[in-house]
């Protein structure tokens, strides 16, 4: 087709096949965009066309997964590494071929200085790529060998940006001299049409000048004033409250209504409440659930298939608590009683949002105070992250094509229904459970608010921030990622400079909305430093370094920064998490199937970030590495502290975002190639099947696996074996008052024991040398604890304390020891004294110097 102009026919043909309505662009003298494509159109008619993309991508997948299981199996790094980098330019080559025509058409739409500039670059992209490769060198490198690469790479990278800064300059440069100097017009005429601008008349001024008073008017209204009066006037009662971390419930109700005030402040002037709910429920009312009844019912198997995961045998799997588990509950138990607390300074440190619901579900009939509360509370919160997650693959991708945002969202929730981490973290029954929910909440909003620039996403954002300040500490990285996104969209977006204005004022604005919500806690900060710091500074520093010291902490650790950001990176692939919160489960995150489209969804993610200037696209790598950092970050202890399920899971929704992309990208090119019919059940077989085998995976892992591991553990105390033998004496021939643990160092903690036999309040530790006085103080005691000498006595001790027997049986000749063994390995010890009587106790006491006044 060589004709200047196509035909109507041609391009109604072109029309049909893309999808889109076609923007033709003609020039004199010269083929335009429209010709090139339809030049380069292949023949539609052979099916090899139609699916030598399908082909590649099935290569790419067998070389992915044959490189991963040599990871999984064999353990041997650079041959499965091997087999993966094929996999990943394999996919990356069906990409650039599929999408050859446009290419080709792009290039040629460049006029000669416009090709110059772009050839140019690549010597800074080249300069950058190879800093780049001496970071990831680093991250092998001893310490001296370290410093030295990150030193080089980082003068590189500022030379590639000075460079790049360069060029685009002596571009700018000639350009503008080209617009007043005709000799250069030959060489570089622009192939794409020019946008003739006109200034505007009197009339046009007037009207514009008119346009942006009224603008004033609207966003300073007696409203709009009355409402900042009013939100300024509950942040400082708010502050005021908050000077004592102990609150009660009409600081929290002051506190959702302070940052619902400056919520209204900062909304758009025509942004009406009541009719933006009254539109939601017209849409609602007219939603057709019998269109979208396929993708409801996959969204609900998918449910169902997680809260299986997540509740079965909830009350066994895992069955033993630690330290974290007792420190919740009783601050639960706290809440309940009214001591609502801004910050939770104990056991270093804890947000207070889970222990507040803790509290609300144990009023519920069946729920207590108890670890099973704790994990029931984790479930649900884990199961209503999933319509989170298929939210935010549509968001992201559906507007590029709708059956791809569907497709990478069912896909994305499914996957992380049945991964592993996700259910371990969430039938551990910690507050970590919520990190997903609110990165993905989070970044619903970050990629509208990059994309549109409206105030009011900005101010939606804000509030996610704000709020996830009180759920989890990793969560106080998610900021920086926000400044990241928009960052880059201020880079890659060709926009004018007003609109990055906006940008950097919405910016602000997300940022006030955040610190409004925040700000009981930033008064608690200011008041304690070292106490809402304490967590974060024991990992990246170790005990007893002040929070000032941090950064020279981690300055002084950069190389083994660098190693726990690539051991972080490779957590999903390599190695999972080698402590694993007292379990040592070091297999890779992902099963195999879901890590090989790992490494596809990069390559199909890099083909994204080449082929449009969607900012979320972009900024999606950035926000990975930041998510990650609460985990590599952990310099003080890498062994123990990197990778870690917990604190890396607010990056879980993003990379398995990653590993859904190319799910979706096959089922948007099989709805291209088959009848829908035929397309969307091929699809679903595939997609299902995929799902299926990482739910085999990771339920085989967990039940076969980790619980096993969590039986045989000698780290995780089977405390609910002696919270029941506490028990069955109280309820069989003694009391909780006549039951005794007897204090050593790192043995039991009392409380998970009182716990597990049903008491909150049991506290009867005694040291061997003060027993007699601590019998004396219990015959005394007016409560349900009170020593009863008509029954038997009971003394647990140490299995390494060695003096207790012997001392025990001094006191109490008729007594008699116990030893139990619990999987096979744990092993406790009691002593059970036969009732001695009013007298028999009484003489004890006269014998050890114990006399009543």
């Amino acid at each position: 087709m060589v004709g200047h102009e196509a035909t109507d026919s041609q391009l109604s043909s072109e029309k049909a096949q893309s999808g889109k309505p076609l923007s033709i662009v003609r020039s004199e003298g010269r083929p335009t965009a429209i010709h090139l494509q339809l030049q380069f159109q292949r023949p539609t008619g052979l099916m090899w066309n139609k699916t030598e993309k399908l082909f590649f991508f099935a290569i790419a997948a067998i070389c992915g997964l044959y490189g991963n299981s040599i990871w999984q199996f064999e353990r041997e790094f650079a041959k499965g590494a091997f087999w993966l980098w094929a996999a990943f330019c394999i996919w990356l080559f069906a990409e650039a071929y599929d999408n050859r025509a446009r290419i080709v058409a792009w290039w040629s739409r460049h006029d000669r200085l416009a090709k110059v500039r772009l050839l140019s670059r690549m010597l800074p992209l080249g300069i950058g790529l190879s800093g780049a490769l001496l970071l990831v060198d680093s991250m092998s490198a001893e310490s001296e060998a370290a410093f030295g690469l990150i030193e080089v790479a980082f003068s590189r990278f500022a030379l590639a940006l000075l460079l790049w800064v360069a060029i685009e300059a002596v571009a700018w440069r000639v350009r503008r001299r080209a617009s007043v100097d005709s000799r250069f017009g030959g060489w570089i005429a622009s192939r794409e049409p020019v946008e003739i601008i006109t200034e505007p008349g009197p009339a046009e001024n007037r009207s514009r000048v008119q346009a942006g008073a009224e603008l004033l008017q609207r966003e300073f209204s007696k409203a709009r004033v009355a409402l900042v009066v009013l939100a300024a006037i509950s942040s400082v009662a708010l502050w005021q409250d908050a000077g004592d971390n102990l609150v009660g419930g009409a600081t929290i109700v002051l506190w959702f209504i302070n940052a619902g005030l400056w919520a209204f402040v900062f909304a758009p002037a025509c942004w009406d409440p009541i009719a933006s709910s009254r539109q939601s429920l017209e849409s609602f009312r007219r939603f057709r659930w019998t269109k979208h009844k396929g993708v409801l019912l996959a969204l609900g198997l998918i449910m169902i298939l997680g809260a299986s995961f997540r509740f079965t045998q909830l009350h066994e799997i895992p069955r033993e608590m630690f330290v974290d588990h007792i420190e919740k509950i009783q601050d639960s138990w706290r809440v309940s009683q009214g001591q609502f607390h801004i910050f939770y300074p104990n056991n270093g440190g804890r947000e207070p949002i889970h222990m507040h619901l803790i509290a609300l579900l144990a009023r519920l009939p069946g729920f207590g105070f108890d670890y099973y509360t704790l994990k029931f509370l984790s479930g649900i919160i884990s199961l209503l992250t999933l319509p989170f997650l298929y939210r935010m693959g549509v968001e992201l991708f559906g507007e590029e094509r709708r059956e791809l945002g569907i497709a990478v969202g069912l896909i994305l929730a499914g996957l992380v229904a049945v991964s592993f981490s996700h259910v371990y973290i969430t039938r551990e029954g910690l507050r970590f459970v919520m990190s997903p929910l609110f990165s993905a909440v989070f970044i619903i909003y970050a990629a509208r608010a990059a994309r549109r620039n409206r105030r009011s996403d900005f101010v939606k954002v804000g509030l996610v921030l704000g709020f996830g300040m009180y759920a989890y500490q990793s969560l106080r990285i998610m900021p920086l990622a926000l400044v990241a996104i928009i960052s880059v969209a201020l880079l890659v977006r060709q926009i004018s400079w007003r609109e990055r204005a906006r940008y950097v004022f919405h910016l602000a604005v997300a940022g006030l909305v955040a610190f409004m919500v925040f700000l009981p806690m930033f008064r608690f900060m200011l008041l304690w430093p070292q106490n809402f710091w304490e967590r974060t500074t024991i990992s990246m520093a170790g005990y007893g370094i002040p929070t000032e010291e941090l950064p020279s902490v981690i300055m002084g650790n950069l190389n083994m920064l660098m190693r726990n950001i690539r051991d972080a990176l490779l957590m999903y692939n390599w190695r999972g998490d080698p402590f694993a919160w007292r379990l040592r489960i070091e297999l890779p995150e992902m099963d195999i199937l879901c890590g090989t489209f790992l490494i596809l969804g990069l390559a199909a993610w890099l083909a994204r970030m080449l082929r449009s200037r969607d900012p979320v696209i972009w900024a999606m790598p950035l926000v990975v590495l930041i998510m990650l950092l609460p985990s590599a970050l952990g310099v003080a202890n890498p062994g123990l502290e990197n990778p870690n399920f917990a604190r890396a899971a607010g990056a879980t929704p993003f990379v398995y975002l990653v590993a859904a992309l190319p799910f979706g990208v096959i089922a948007a090119r099989l709805l291209k190639t088959l009848p829908r019919p035929a397309a969307i059940a091929l699809a679903t077989l595939l997609f299902s099947g995929a799902i299926l085998f990482a739910n085999h995976r990771s339920t085989e892992r967990y039940f076969d696996g980790y619980y096993l591991r969590s039986d045989a553990s000698s780290l995780r105390e089977p405390y609910s074996v002696y919270g029941r033998f506490l028990r069955g004496f109280a309820n069989s021939g003694g009391s909780f008052g006549n039951a005794f643990l007897i204090y050593a160092p790192h043995w039991w903690d009392f409380r998970i024991l009182a716990l597990e036999a049903g008491e909150m309040h049991w506290d009867n530790v005694i040291s061997l040398p003060e027993l007699p006085y601590r019998l004396a103080q219990a015959l005394q005691r007016d409560d349900e604890y009170t020593l009863n000498p008509d029954l038997e006595l009971l003394f647990f001790y140490a299995p390494h304390d060695e003096h207790s027997p012997t001392k025990l049986r001094e006191y109490f000749p008729t007594g008699y020891a116990i030893e139990e063994v619990v999987y096979d390995h744990f092993r406790y010890y009691a002593y059970i004294v036969p009732p001695l009587g009013e007298a028999g106790i009484m003489q004890f006491l006269v014998e050890n110097d114990q006399v009543f006044g």
